[in-house]
């Protein structure tokens, strides 16, 4: 089956399915000089046909068994099922065939390409903007365009805008002297390192806790404040507590002298023992 369409002049519309009485008026009112043929696949109640002398509507049955009738422009109303159907719509036009294609229809149109051996040119019609397909993808595609070169345009903006003069970091580390001056930061921490320590409360045997341990306190024992007697003792440990199984060391005069201990002398010699030789031969054993 040759046509003489030629391919510029073989378009689909697409638009939403609710529309398409309004742009089959459109595309009416611009052939309006020529002999326009509109072809369904369905019932043709729910087509309104324009006003016209040179406009027709057949369905694809009464098409077939017109063999002579012809058109300038053919106007398919919706796709069939079958593609060589199509291509039989196709042939009675001299001059355009044009397509309205809603989204239900549009997954008839690979059959329709293949059998044709090229890809039908699709065109939106300003104001018919559809929202399935490849026009609902362009439209997305020219937003995201937008946006990323409203994004390019303020990020420019701002690499123009002077930039602030920041101060160098010194060098040289601040001084004990300076971070001393500063202070504790916390209120609650002590500023002061002799200061006494501050109690918390007790534990769960009663023994006092306090925030730091000093000599000022007996803290092994109840907490209290220790005297000046306490104080200028050797150690600071003398007022631990005893606990049972301490052994009480003796006093340094008291110990034995290292001579009360028995001497190397005293252990017998070593001659005493039985000599190697008493042993019995190792040929004796049975």
């Amino acid at each position: 089956m040759s046509l003489t369409i030629k391919r510029q002049n073989h378009r689909i519309h697409p638009c939403n399915a609710s529309r398409k009485n309004e742009l089959l008026s459109r595309l009416a009112a611009q052939y309006d000089d020529k002999k326009i043929l509109i072809v369904t696949a369905g019932a043709a109640e729910q087509i309104i046909v324009p006003e016209g002398k040179n406009i027709a509507l057949v369905n694809d049955e009464t098409l077939a068994q017109a063999g002579d009738l012809a058109c300038d422009v053919l106007i398919s109303y919706d796709l069939p099922e079958k593609a060589l159907v199509y291509m039989a719509r196709i042939a009675k036009s001299r001059d355009y065939a044009l397509v309205l294609m809603d989204a239900e229809e549009q997954k008839r149109l690979y059959g329709i390409e293949t059998l044709l051996g090229r890809t039908i040119i699709q065109e939106v019609i300003t104001g018919f903007e559809p929202d399935f397909g490849i026009a609902a993808e362009k439209k997305s595609k020219e937003e995201a365009k937008a946006r990323r070169a409203a994004r390019d345009e303020e990020n420019a903006r701002r690499d123009e805008r002077p930039k602030r003069d920041f101060k160098p970091r010194l060098d040289t580390d601040r001084s004990k002297a300076k971070r001393d001056d500063r202070g504790f930061r916390d209120d609650k921490r002590p500023s002061n390192k002799d200061s006494k320590p501050r109690f918390i409360g007790k534990d769960e045997n009663g023994k006092p806790i306090f925030e730091g341990k000093t000599r000022e306190r007996n803290h092994y024992i109840d907490g209290t404040p220790r005297s000046d007697a306490e104080k200028a003792q050797r150690t600071p440990y003398a007022n631990k507590p005893k606990f049972f199984g301490d052994k009480t060391k003796s006093a340094e005069g008291e110990k034995k002298p290292y001579a009360d201990k028995k001497s190397f002398g005293d252990k017998k010699p070593y001659g005493d023992k039985k000599a190697f030789g008493d042993k019995k031969p190792y040929g004796d054993k049975k």
